[in-house]
């Protein structure tokens, strides 16, 4: 027998409910019908030709969220300076 289509979804959605009583707060759906990601309000129904994906997570930061940061970092050793731009990601 051949395991759900969305069975490893599914795990990861069993995660996010260990963790809080709202998980699908974590999550997004695409009905085929409107071809749109829009937030889960309810638990998933897992429909076969629907996509199903967990939100990216983010960090909030002075009320907006983010889940890149960008920096530039310029660093001074002995009198010799470097600049450089950064992309941090959070950790899934």
């Amino acid at each position: 027998m051949a395991k759900h289509i969305h069975a490893d979804l599914m795990k990861l959605y069993y995660e996010d409910a260990l963790e809080t009583d709202t998980p699908w707060d974590r999550w997004e759906i695409k009905a085929t019908h409107n071809g749109r990601w829009v937030d889960c309000s309810q638990h998933p129904c897992w429909h076969l030709d629907w996509q199903y994906r967990r939100k990216q997570k983010t960090i909030n930061i002075n009320g907006f969220d983010y889940s890149d940061i960008n920096a530039k970092i310029t660093i001074n050793i002995n009198g010799i300076e470097a600049t450089t731009d950064a992309t941090f990601r959070l950790k899934e």
